[in-house]
C-alpha cells in the first residue's frame, strides 16, 4: 500500500490543505497495519474514520495513536520514544515475534518526518546485527531495512507497536 497510489494521492487529509501523496505516510501505515489484522481499508478510510470519529473533529496530520488504534479494534502493546537503537530493535523483534507489527515515526536534522512500518526480522547469530524489515508507505523512498534509513540519515523518534 502506497501513499501514492493514484486512487488517493490527491485525495485531501480531512481538516486539511495536504494530500496523501504528500503527508499521508501515517494514516497509510497505519492502514497498513489495519489490513494485516484483516481490515479492508485504505489510507483515504483510516483518515475518515479518524477525523469523523473525533469529537471535536481533528485532523488525522495531528492524530492520537491512542484514539486511533481502538477504532479498529486494535490494542497498542508498546508505545514510547525511542531511547537507544538497541532498545528499538529488541522492542521491534519481540513485537515482530509475537505477530505485532511496529509503527516508527522517523525524522531527519532538516525537520522531515516519517513513517514506516517494521513488520519482519531477520536474526544471523547473537553476534551479528539484527535485519528488521521495513514496508514504507512513499514509493521515492522506500528502503527495505531500518539500518537503510539510519544509513541515509533518518533516526527513530517514536514507536508504536499495534496487537
Amino acid at each position: 500500500m502506497r501513499q501514492d497510489d493514484s486512487r488517493w494521492a490527491s485525495t485531501l487529509i480531512p481538516g486539511s490543505n495536504y494530500t496523501y501523496s504528500g503527508a499521508g505516510c501515517a494514516m497509510t501505515s497505519y492502514a497498513m497495519v489495519f489490513s494485516y489484522y484483516g481490515s479492508n481499508v485504505t489510507p483515504v478510510d483510516v483518515g475518515n474514520t479518524y477525523y469523523n470519529r473525533t469529537n471535536p473533529q481533528q485532523s488525522p496530520i495531528d492524530f492520537n495513536v491512542r484514539t486511533l488504534v481502538p477504532m479498529y479494534s486494535r490494542s497498542i502493546s508498546a508505545i514510547d520514544t525511542v531511547s537507544s537503537r538497541s532498545s528499538l530493535e529488541a522492542v521491534i523483534v519481540g513485537g515482530i515475534f509475537s505477530g505485532y507489527p511496529t509503527v516508527l515515526k522517523m525524522t531527519r536534522s532538516n525537520g522531515d518526518t516519517h513513517f514506516i512500518v517494521a513488520y519482519g526480522c531477520f536474526q544471523a547469530t547473537a553476534s551479528d546485527p539484527t535485519i528488521i524489515y521495513i514496508r514504507d508507505p512513499e514509493s521515492h523512498i522506500n528502503y527495505s531495512t531500518l539500518n537503510k534509513y539510519y544509513d541515509k540519515g533518518w533516526t527513530a523518534a517514536n514507536y508504536v507497536t499495534v496487537s
